[in-house]
C-alpha cells in the first residue's frame, strides 16, 4: 500500500518563490503592460489556441511513433 509522504516548503524555496513572483511581474509589465485590457485577453485566446494546437500535435506525433504524451492542453509550463 502506498504511503503519503508530505513536503513543505523551505526558507529557502519561499524566497526563491517571491524572487519568482517579482520578476515575472516585471516580465508581464514588459511585455504586455502597454496593451489594453481587451488586447491582453485578445493575446491569451490567440496564445491557448497556439497551446492547443502544439498539444494537439504532440500528441499526435507520440501515438505516432510510441513516445511520451504531451501534457493536457492548458498545463503545459504552468506553474
Amino acid at each position: 500500500m502506498p504511503t503519503a509522504t508530505i513536503i513543505e516548503p523551505t526558507e529557502a524555496s519561499l524566497a526563491l518563490r517571491h524572487q519568482v513572483d517579482e520578476v515575472w511581474a516585471e516580465l508581464e509589465e514588459c511585455t504586455a503592460g502597454q496593451l489594453s485590457e481587451e488586447r491582453q485577453a485578445e493575446a491569451v485566446q490567440i496564445l491557448e489556441q497556439i497551446e492547443a494546437s502544439l498539444t494537439l500535435a504532440a500528441t499526435r506525433h507520440a501515438q505516432e511513433t510510441g513516445g511520451p504524451t504531451a501534457p493536457p492542453e492548458g498545463q503545459a509550463g504552468h506553474m
